[in-house]
């Protein structure tokens, strides 16, 4: 019960070759990576950019609407103020007209 018949043996020498044998060379189309897309294609960071372009696009148009809104609301209060002031100038010149 112990021994191999011949073509068992013949299979477990072949097994053992196979394991200590390097693997076989590939060829070029095996090794070769695969033919390059566009960068659009395959890379994330185009997208990215364009993410990233239209965030910054959008901070920048909210900024310049806040700095417009700023710029309107020191535009009212100067007048409002310049128009109280007129008032009370007017208020002192005609102490009558109320």
């Amino acid at each position: 019960m112990g021994t191999l018949s011949e073509e068992e043996e013949s299979h477990a020498s072949a097994r053992s070759q196979e394991e200590t044998s390097p693997a076989p060379a590939r060829s070029q189309e095996e090794t070769s990576p695969a033919p390059a897309l566009s960068q659009e294609e395959t890379s994330p960071a185009p997208a990215l950019s364009q993410w990233l372009q239209l965030m910054l696009d959008e901070i920048a148009r909210k900024r310049a609407e806040l700095e417009s809104a700023r710029a309107e609301e020191a535009q009212r209060l100067t007048e409002s103020e310049a128009a109280r002031q007129r008032a009370e100038q007017q208020a002192r010149d005609n102490p009558t007209r109320r």
